[in-house]
């Protein structure tokens, strides 16, 4: 029988573990390893600030006295210089060794490197060496297992990491906004598959420190700290899912390694802990000395001391009273974001593949907002959004409604209202463009499908035909209503607007007075308000729309870098060798005449009706979940 994980904590070297010589360290054990390293950018107008808080692994823990320059916050940095175009300082106030309590005081005695207007983001690592601790203690234990010191490790680590996470809510500068703290990683994980000294209380058997202890909580210490940083306005960038599974998907379940053990937001605790012993129990976890970044193709993350992570690049001197310090020449120098966001060895090593994850949090994420459907006249209204946590406006912004109409103004607030009315039917692409620091542009588009009003008529007969498979229906009552809607599309498709919107009167009148599901009444009695709406529409320009579809296009300003969202593409119906977009009027017109045919198959009792509506289903997929119901005789 397991322990119970809630009366456990983490007895091992995580990513903020180190180990080091007495020779070297300060009174407390633990060494002062401060840098202030220096990113530039060609063409900066300014210098921005990260300030990184915590232990071995913020430092870039070679040995008591040399750092890897190029430590992870350093290297997100890096991206950090091209995506905004500015110079970034990095100061990285860590002390290695040290524990929870130490890394918190740590914060609040150096709290004026976070307090300057140039700062715009704090990352925090704590609590390894709380667990290191702790598992020494646990390691040497002989006779029935005592859980007191590893449980005590992991209250220290959570209250401690909770008072960080406020202290520096309460007392970073108005501009750091980008808050992010690390979870945990599993150095040892292979070294600790071996069973303990110490026997469980309940079984009287030895455990498995991995399977048994160790893994559990290390699942409960990083579902915590990701909780508590999420409530509170951080983001968790998840170590653990980076280095501790394959790139790829090893097992075949369709869903890649890293992603199947990632931290998700709102998932309680004891489903998130479940995950990770099971992925485990799967083989899907695997020491970080072997990360598999693709299949065949694995690298070492972790240094000869099976604890701190591999780096790239020059090493510097600090230890104490020493500050390492200088410009540090980027290793991939680039003028535009690399491809996939992603230097060429951002999954070599350790801090390379730590510095990506924390950078992937840096990009403005232009988002215009969901595809749309509309009928004419009626109102786009969407919301251009960005990641607020990296906006350094006021930044120029290009939007184009594909119709004629734009804005171009600046965006100085967070997000910014677009607001378009269509006059004429078609399907538009709305693109917005942000034009940050140093030309960087950020690009995003949805769609908008403008319907005419006969459009709309012809969408709400496919919605009365689904209807009326469903539904009990008096013959006479739906001929006469089925009768209301061919008039209207009748009427729309000749420009007779006020008999179009007469026939829609008698349409809903009729379907509100039958036995009709209350659901399927709102919802075409809605679509048949908004279709009369559309008809005033037409006839305030003089003419109807039906037939008149417009496409456009947009091409991007020739700057670089460019960094595109997805262009969401249309769903186009192939009908008799001829490819139609979902609401031209001509397809339609040809779905109509074959639906009609079926219906009155179908009303007059001919059998026939089944191959009408298999020849329908060829051109029209959405019928085909109603096919096996009325073959088989479940349908009305």
């Amino acid at each position: 029988m397991k322990p119970d994980i809630k009366q456990l904590a983490l007895g091992l070297a995580i990513a903020s573990s180190c180990v080091i010589g007495i020779d070297a360290l300060a009174l407390d054990g633990t060494v002062p390893q401060n840098s202030a390293y220096n990113v530039l950018r060609d063409g900066a107008q300014d210098t921005l600030r990260i300030v990184a808080y915590g232990d071995s692994i913020v430092a870039g823990y070679i040995s008591p006295t040399t750092i890897a320059e190029r430590s992870s916050t350093h290297v997100a940095a890096e991206y950090a210089a091209v995506l905004w175009g500015q110079n970034i300082e990095v100061r990285r106030r860590a002390q290695s060794g040290a524990v929870a309590s130490a890394i918190y005081n740590r914060i609040v005695n150096d709290t004026s490197f976070m307090q300057t207007n140039s700062t715009v983001g704090v990352h925090v690592v704590m609590c390894g060496n709380d667990y290191l601790q702790a598992r020494t203690a646990f390691a040497g234990q002989t006779g029935q297992c005592s859980f007191d010191e590893l449980a005590a490790a992991l209250d220290t680590c959570l209250n401690f990491t909770g008072q960080a996470i406020d202290y520096v809510n309460q007392n970073a500068g108005p501009n750091a906004r980008l808050k992010i703290i690390g979870n945990l990683y599993y150095p040892g994980f292979d070294a600790d598959d071996e069973l303990t000294n110490c026997t469980s209380p309940d079984t009287g058997q030895p455990l498995n420190r991995r399977d048994d202890v160790f893994l559990s909580i290390i699942a409960e210490s990083n579902w915590e700290t990701c909780t508590m940083a999420v409530e509170n306005g951080w983001i968790c960038a998840d170590n653990f899912a980076e280095l501790m599974t394959a790139d790829f998907d090893s097992n075949g379940d369709g869903m890649i390694d890293s992603e199947s053990v990632r931290f998700i937001p709102g998932e309680p605790l004891e489903d998130y802990v479940e995950r990770i012993l099971a992925a485990n129990q799967a083989g899907l976890l695997r020491d970080a000395n072997f990360k598999q970044i693709a299949p065949g193709a694995t690298v070492s993350y972790l240094l000869s001391d099976d604890t701190h992570t591999t780096f790239l690049g020059p090493e510097g001197k600090a230890s104490l009273g020493t500050t390492a310090s200088g410009n540090v020449a980027v290793f991939h120098p680039t003028d535009v974001p690399f491809p996939d966001f992603r230097n060429p060895d951002w999954n070599m090593n350790g801090h390379d593949r730590m510095g990506s994850a924390l950078a992937s949090n840096y990009d403005l994420n232009v988002d215009v907002g969901p595809d749309a459907s509309l009928l004419v006249c009626e109102a786009f209204d969407n919301t251009l959004s960005f990641n607020d946590r990296v906006f350094f406006g006021p930044w120029p912004v290009f939007v184009d409604f594909g119709d004629g109409n734009s804005i171009n103004t600046e965006a100085a607030e967070m997000s910014l209202g677009l607001f378009n009315q269509f006059s004429n039917p078609g399907l538009y692409a709305v693109n917005a463009v942000v034009t940050g620091a140093y030309d960087t542009v950020w690009h995003d588009s949805a769609l908008v499908d403008v319907l005419s009003a006969a459009d709309a008529v012809m969408m709400l007969l496919d919605d009365f035909a689904e209807v009326a498979l469903t539904t009990v229906m008096d013959r006479g009552w739906f001929v006469d209503t089925l009768d209301h809607l061919t008039d209207a599309l009748d009427a729309a498709q000749a420009g007779e607007t006020e008999s179009a919107q007469q026939s829609l009167v008698m349409f809903s009148q009729n379907i509100v007075q039958s036995s009709t599901e209350a659901d399927d009444v709102d919802r075409l009695t809605a679509l048949a308000d908004r279709t009369i709406a559309a008809l005033d529409c037409d006839l305030d320009q003089g003419a109807s729309r039906a037939g008149s579809r417009a496409r456009t296009s947009f091409t991007l300003p020739q700057r670089s870098p460019v960094r595109q969202g997805p262009i969401r593409e249309s769903r186009w119906v192939e009908f008799e060798g001829v490819n139609y977009h979902p609401n031209d009027p001509r397809l339609h017109e040809l779905q109509l005449r074959m639906a009609e045919e079926y219906l009155e198959l179908y009303l007059s009792g001919d059998r026939r009706w089944d191959d009408y509506l298999k020849l329908f289903l060829s051109s029209d997929r959405r019928w085909e979940k109603y096919l096996d119901r009325l073959l088989s005789g479940s349908a009305p």
